[in-house]
C-alpha cells in the first residue's frame, strides 16, 4: 500500500464507506479519476475485506459523443478484462430520453447512470445471494476539484449554506472516496502505476457553466493562493457542521410554528415574526418540502414569495411548483395542494415520491422496486404500471377534449367522454374524476379505469404506483 492508498483507505473508514462483505459497483467513465478510483479499490480489496470478485464497474455509454463514446467504452472492457473486474455495460440514447422526458441531458445522465448502478447491484445480489439493500454500494470518483466547484457553482447561483456544504462524502449506499484527493495526485498516482486513462472532449467545452469554473475560475483563485482547492473545501466541512446545527433549530422552530400539520400545513405568521430573516426562511424551505415530498424546483424567489406573504393582507397568496399554493388567512400562512375542479385543464406533475391535493382527496406516486413489496393491483383506488415502459412525465388533471384510453390489449382506444357516458357517470360524477395522463393518453380516470398499456409483467423491474386516499 503506497502513501496514496494509505490515504484513501484512510479516508474510506473515517467515512464507514465500506464493510467487510460489501458488493461494490464502480462508475467507470474511462477518465482519470475513474479509472484510478478503480484501480485504487482492487488494490484496497484485500485490506477492505471485500475480495476483488465483489467490486463491479459500470459503464454507461450516453450515446452523446458518436465515436469517442465509443472508443472509451472499448477503453473500459479493455481495462477491466486486464485487471479482472466484472463489467456491466449499458448503452442508451440519452439525447433522445431527455427530450422524451423533457429534462436537460444532464439530468437524464444521472438518472440513467444510477438506475445503471441499481440494475447492476440487483444482478449481484442475485449472484451472490445478498441483500443489496444492506451491502450495495456505490463508488463514483468526485475528487476535491469536483467538490471546489460545486461549492461555487452552488454561491454563484444563490444555493445558501446548504449549497456551500458540498458533496458529501457519504450519502446512502453511494460513497465517494477520492473527494479528499486532488486531481494533480490522482493523475500522479495513475503515471506512477503506467495506467493510461481517456479525456472526454466536452469536459474542454466552456460553453458548460461547471467548465468555466473548472477551466477559468479555479485557475485564477489558484494563481492567487495554490491551496484554494483545499481552502475551498476545508470551509465546507465547517458548513457542514454549522448547517447540521441549523437544521436542528429548523425543525424545533418549525414545530413551534406549525398549528396544523396533515394535507395542509398551517404556520402562525406572528410566530414567523419572530424568526430572523434567516430562520423565517428555512422554516418557509422546510414547510414547503414537507408538504410537496420534493426539494427540486423550489427556488430563493418561491421561498422570498412565501415570506413576503408575512406582511400580505389576508387572502394574498403565491403559486408553488407542483401545484402547491402557499396563502395568507388571517394570522395564518397556509400551504396546501391546488384544488382540481372541472375547469382545472393546466396538468400537475407527478413525481416519485410527491402527492397531488385533489378537492376530495390526494393521489401519490411512489416509484417502487417490483420485489420489494406486495402491490394490491385490484385495488379500486391503487394503480400500478411498469415504470421502464413509461419515458415521459406523468400529469394529473381533469379530462381535456382528445382526452382517450387504451380499453384493451390490441391498442384500442376510446375517448374519456365516452367511456363516461358508457359506465353512466351523470354530469356531476365526471366533474370530480381527475386523470393522471401522459399528453392526451390517460392512464388511469381515478377510481373508474386504468389503461390496458403498461401493465406489469413477468419481466418489470420496477413499478410506478399510484394510491388514491380520500381525505
Amino acid at each position: 500500500m503506497n502513501l496514496f492508498e494509505r490515504r484513501v483507505y484512510d479516508y474510506i473508514r473515517a467515512n464507514s464507506m465500506i464493510e467487510a462483505g460489501d458488493t461494490v459497483c464502480v462508475g467507470v467513465s474511462g477518465g482519470a479519476d475513474s479509472v484510478c478510483l478503480l484501480s485504487v479499490l482492487c488494490e484496497l480489496s484485500g485490506v477492505l475485506g471485500i475480495g476483488r470478485g465483489k467490486i463491479i464497474a459500470v459503464h454507461v455509454n450516453h450515446g452523446i459523443r458518436g465515436d469517442e463514446a465509443l472508443r472509451d467504452e472499448n477503453f473500459v472492457r479493455e481495462f477491466c478484462e486486464r485487471i479482472g473486474v466484472k463489467l456491466y455495460v449499458r448503452q442508451v440514447d440519452v439525447p433522445a430520453l431527455a427530450g422524451v422526458r423533457r429534462e436537460t441531458i444532464e439530468e437524464t445522465g444521472r438518472s440513467e447512470r444510477y438506475k445503471a448502478f441499481a440494475d447492476a447491484l440487483r444482478e449481484a445480489g442475485d449472484e451472490y445471494g445478498i441483500n443489496v439493500a444492506e451491502c450495495g454500494k456505490i463508488a463514483v470518483a468526485h475528487n476535491r476539484m469536483d467538490n471546489a466547484e460545486t461549492i461555487l457553482f452552488h454561491l454563484i447561483r444563490g444555493s445558501g449554506i446548504k449549497g456551500s456544504c458540498g458533496i458529501p462524502p457519504v450519502r446512502e449506499n453511494i460513497i465517494r472516496p477520492l473527494l479528499d484527493t486532488g486531481r494533480e495526485d490522482i493523475e500522479a498516482y495513475l503515471r506512477d502505476k503506467g495506467i493510461g486513462f481517456v479525456v472526454d472532449s466536452t469536459n474542454l467545452h466552456l460553453d458548460y457553466d461547471r467548465n468555466k469554473i473548472r477551466h477559468e475560475i479555479l485557475p485564477v483563485l489558484k494563481s492567487i493562493n495554490s491551496g484554494a482547492e483545499e481552502h475551498i473545501t476545508d470551509f465546507a466541512r465547517d458548513m457542514q457542521v454549522i448547517e447540521g446545527k441549523l437544521a436542528r433549530d429548523t425543525e424545533r422552530n418549525f414545530k413551534e410554528a406549525v398549528a396544523a400539520y396533515a394535507d395542509v400545513i398551517s404556520l402562525s405568521v406572528s410566530r414567523l415574526l419572530m424568526m430572523d430573516d434567516l430562520m423565517q426562511r428555512r422554516v418557509l424551505y422546510s414547510a414547503f418540502e414537507k408538504i410537496s415530498g420534493s426539494r427540486k424546483d423550489v427556488t430563493s424567489k418561491h421561498i422570498c414569495g412565501m415570506q413576503k406573504l408575512l406582511y400580505a393582507d389576508s387572502g394574498a397568496r403565491i403559486d408553488l411548483p407542483y401545484g402547491i399554493v402557499c396563502r395568507r388567512n388571517y394570522d395564518m400562512l397556509i400551504l396546501e395542494g391546488r384544488r382540481l375542479n372541472e375547469d382545472t385543464i393546466e396538468p400537475i406533475r407527478l413525481e416519485s415520491g410527491s402527492e397531488v391535493r385533489l378537492s376530495a382527496g390526494r393521489i401519490s406516486m411512489q416509484i417502487v422496486d417490483i420485489n420489494s413489496q406486495n402491490i394490491d393491483y385490484k385495488k379500486k383506488y391503487t394503480k400500478a404500471f411498469d415504470c421502464d415502459k413509461i419515458v415521459d412525465t406523468l400529469c394529473v388533471r381533469m379530462p381535456a377534449d382528445g382526452d382517450y384510453i387504451v380499453i384493451n390489449s390490441d391498442g384500442r382506444r376510446k375517448s374519456i367522454n365516452k367511456l363516461f357516458i358508457d359506465l353512466k357517470l351523470d354530469r356531476e360524477t365526471r366533474k370530480r374524476v381527475p386523470v393522471v395522463c401522459i399528453g392526451n393518453e390517460v392512464l388511469w380516470a381515478v377510481g373508474v379505469r386504468g389503461t390496458e398499456n403498461y401493465h406489469i409483467t413477468k419481466d418489470t423491474k420496477r413499478a410506478i404506483v399510484l394510491e388514491y386516499t380520500e381525505f
